[in-house]
């Protein structure tokens, strides 16, 4: 009879010290896996945001192309033409008369008191 050493997989009974290592070591796993995916989370979140903001400027600026127009915020001036009952507006930089419009009454109620002459008087 010839014997040799050889190696096998074979079920085995766990001890007691082994099933409480499997345990923690389960245990540590889990924790990490829910650490992972969580972080996993709110990097997706980040990145989505990100994703929408980029969508959100190159559809802004798809628009303005199209359009080729922008909204633009500049300095005007605004006259009160009493005579022809009409506030104009117009841009400093271009000169250009940019709206027409009747005098509203509140306008003309401004005129009459000075906001920065009126004196409340303690009574």
């Amino acid at each position: 009879m010839k014997e040799r050493k050889i190696k096998r997989q074979v079920d085995c009974e766990l001890s007691n010290t082994e099933l409480k290592n499997y345990g923690e070591k389960l245990a540590s796993l889990t924790i990490e896996k829910i650490m992972k995916e969580e972080e996993k989370k709110k990097i997706n979140k980040e990145k989505t945001d990100e994703i929408t903001t980029l969508s959100s400027e190159i559809l802004k600026l798809s628009n303005v192309l199209k359009s080729k127009k922008e909204v633009k915020t500049l300095e005007c001036i605004e006259k009160i033409d009493y005579d022809s009952n009409k506030i104009i507006i117009i841009r400093v930089d271009t000169g250009d008369i940019i709206e027409e419009k009747p005098i509203p009454n509140s306008y003309l109620q401004e005129d009459f008191f000075d906001q920065d002459e009126i004196e409340i008087e303690n009574v």
